[in-house]
């Protein structure tokens, strides 16, 4: 981050790049608690910064795309959100 984009910090600091928005669950998390993760990000997205400074579009999140890949299977509880907000097709 640097301060000339950051003024409230007084010099650069260097981060990790978490884009791609992993969101990592267990395999035994509740279908509703993924479900409910997912909503609670959708209720939240004007709220959430985003690092292109673009609104966040929850689309994106499961896409599968260039900016957001996944390697590994969407929780079922994720999967059914996504699909009945029409988020995935």
């Amino acid at each position: 981050m640097d301060k000339k984009s950051f003024p409230g910090i007084s010099e650069d600091v260097q981060t990790l790049d978490f884009s791609g928005w992993p969101m990592a669950v267990r395999a035994d998390m509740l279908e509703e608690m993924a479900y409910a993760l997912c909503e609670a990000i959708e209720k939240s997205k004007d709220a959430i910064p985003t690092d292109n400074f673009k609104p966040l579009d929850i689309a994106q999140l499961c896409a599968n795309g260039a900016e957001a890949p996944y390697d590994i299977p969407l929780h079922t509880g994720a999967e059914r959100f996504y699909r009945e907000r029409g988020y995935l097709k």
